[in-house]
């Protein structure tokens, strides 16, 4: 038989062929200290795991690495066995071990030797070729042979026995050793991770307060510059309608003292040339006024196409943007009034309608109807404060409970804007990973999601099929966390046989596999086990599901319920 030359693809080959035979166990421990699996893995698939880790081994080969060395000196016999023999031994029976191992399993061996010299003469062994080597029978016998000396030192079988007893005793006081320390150290790291995690909740509540304080103070001064803002203009338009009556002012009196002069036969004439000039002076005046506003109507009319077809194709609404659609329909509305051409808006008509012969039964729909027309604006300001007022009028003429229930609807109003507040005060470590200032994971139980929030379900005249569904829960999620490069979320679905595709950078869609109930959870809660020792910032689990969110909660991970993560779809926290 004749030495040829072996390639990087037969040490591969040779290493896998050595990894079936290393125990699951072991390969877990390695895998775990080396951190392969970026993803997640879960138990029970070691055809999957060896691969992993021979794809990982692979490159490093021919590059010395500690762990990886020591990994194959464990589980690899030749490696323990070579790396023993001296460098002499290793020249002198070279044939003799490649015969009897192969040179791919030889070469394996050599290079998880700590020795550097010996390692160097790899490369140069590898394009070796054209010895004569003998048969693995005869290899086998010649080791045996050459070996012979080494076996006999340890002596007879007595002598073996006592020292198999004494290497016992002394593993076994090892062993102990080892997990004392291993106990004493689990304890150590577990005060420390108390006491971090103390420190840490404090620090996250005191930013929390400031961040508060902050927005508050913006909030005020938001409104201050609004009320400034608005002063100024009612200034402006006070000091337009003195210089208006101050001109008619001047005019009349020339009139009056015109017309009680005249002598002349022709003096109605007069009279009329002049009411003539000066109507003529009006209607110039007005002319130019209402050119001005007829310009800027059809600017304001411009600009509030241009944000209803922007929020018509928004996936989710900026709150910026509504108010601001908000405040150009109030404008429009006032320059149409003002140019005698204003339209009546039909819903506004029809609400005030319902409001004139509501009764006490329709208190709860007419209320829920004024709340959803002014939120979503298709009620102006304007409209809506003056719908509003009638309403409160009409309770008032109510013979039970009137004074009540108008202070209920204001009390409803109120709550309804405090609702995203309070949707950000129950879930800080969302907030933060939303504006963009901390990272996150989430984990999102998706038919949970798909059954408990009301824009995902099936409405009168709007075909939505399950797989649309579960699109649009898809779609979503990737707008709601475009731009937010340290998030990551992972979408959650039931399913027979697992599959997994990414729904954009950040977001990626998990199809779990499996039989019988509750197998997203399963596989949400292995996730969170993996995650929790290797990902130190938080991890979120959005469900409504308490059982489930229980086990989530005991495995160290936040809870966000469908009510909050609905409030965020419709509107993320403002930076």
């Amino acid at each position: 038989m004749i030495e040829g030359p072996i390639d990087a693809a037969a040490l591969g080959r040779s290493l896998e062929e050595a990894l079936a035979a290393v125990p699951e166990a072991a390969l877990e421990r390695f895998a775990t200290q080396r951190r392969l699996m970026g993803g997640g893995y879960r138990k029970g698939h070691p055809a999957v795991l060896r691969a992993l880790i021979a794809n990982a081994l692979r490159p490093r080969l021919l590059t010395y690495d500690t762990d990886t060395a020591t990994f194959l000196r464990t589980h690899l016999p030749e490696a323990r066995l070579l790396s023993m023999l001296s460098r002499e031994v290793l020249e002198q029976r070279a044939t003799w071990f490649i015969a009897f191992f192969g040179k791919a399993r030889f070469l394996l061996a050599l290079l998880a030797d700590p020795r550097e010299d010996v390692r160097a003469r790899v490369p140069e062994r590898m394009a070796a070729e054209g010895n004569e080597l003998p048969e693995p029978e005869a290899a086998g016998d010649l080791l045996a042979q050459a070996f012979s000396p080494i076996v006999q030192m340890g002596g007879g079988p007595a002598a073996r026995e006592r020292d198999r007893e004494r290497i016992a005793e002394l593993r076994q006081q090892l062993e102990t050793s080892e997990k004392a320390r291993r106990d004493e150290r689990r304890k150590a790291e577990a005060e420390a991770k108390t006491r971090d995690g103390g420190w840490k909740s404090r620090l996250a509540t005191a930013r929390f307060g400031v961040e508060e304080r902050q927005r508050e103070i913006d909030r005020l001064r938001a409104a201050l510059e609004k009320e400034r803002a608005e002063r100024e203009r009612r200034v402006q338009e006070e000091l337009a309608g003195r210089q208006i009556r101050l001109f008619q002012g001047w005019l009349t009196p020339c009139l009056k003292a015109e017309a009680l002069t005249a002598a002349d036969p022709r003096a109605p004439l007069l009279e009329r040339a002049e009411e003539a000039i000066a109507q003529q002076r009006r209607l110039d005046r007005a002319s130019a006024q209402r050119a001005e506003l007829s310009d800027r109507l059809g600017k304001t009319e411009a600009a509030l196409a241009r944000v209803d077809e922007t929020l018509a194709g928004a996936m989710v609404r900026h709150g910026g943007l509504v108010a601001v659609r908000a405040e150009l329909a109030a404008e429009r509305d006032r320059l149409r009034e003002a140019l005698g051409d204003a339209e009546p808006d039909p819903l506004t008509a029809a609400l005030s309608a319902r409001i004139a012969a509501a009764t006490e039964k329709d208190y709860e729909p007419t209320l829920t109807l004024l709340q959803a027309g002014e939120r979503t604006g298709l009620i102006a300001k304007a409209d809506a404060d003056r719908l509003r007022l009638a309403f409160r009028r009409r309770v008032a003429t109510w013979d039970l409970g009137a004074p009540d229930a108008a202070k209920d609807a204001e009390a409803a109003l109120d709550a309804l804007e405090a609702e995203g507040a309070a949707a950000e005060r129950r879930n800080p470590a969302l907030v933060k990973a939303l504006r963009g200032v901390a990272p996150a994971m989430l984990f999102l139980d998706g038919h949970n999601i798909l059954n408990g929030i009301g824009r995902y379900r099936q409405r009168r005249g709007m075909a939505l099929t399950h797989e649309a569904a579960r699109l649009r829960v898809e779609r979503d999620a990737a707008s709601l966390l475009r731009n937010l490069p340290m998030v990551f979320a992972h979408l959650v679905w039931d399913g027979t046989e697992a599959s997994e595709h990414a729904a954009s950078d950040n977001v990626a869609v998990h199809y779990s596999g499996g039989q019988g109930e509750h197998r997203a959870d399963r596989y949400i809660l292995d996730q969170l086990r993996f995650y929790r020792e290797r990902f130190e910032h938080p991890l979120i689990v959005v469900t409504d599901d308490n059982g489930f969110a229980g086990e989530a909660r005991k495995l160290g991970a936040d809870v966000c319920r469908l009510h909050d993560f609905e409030a965020f779809l419709n509107g993320p926290p403002a930076p």
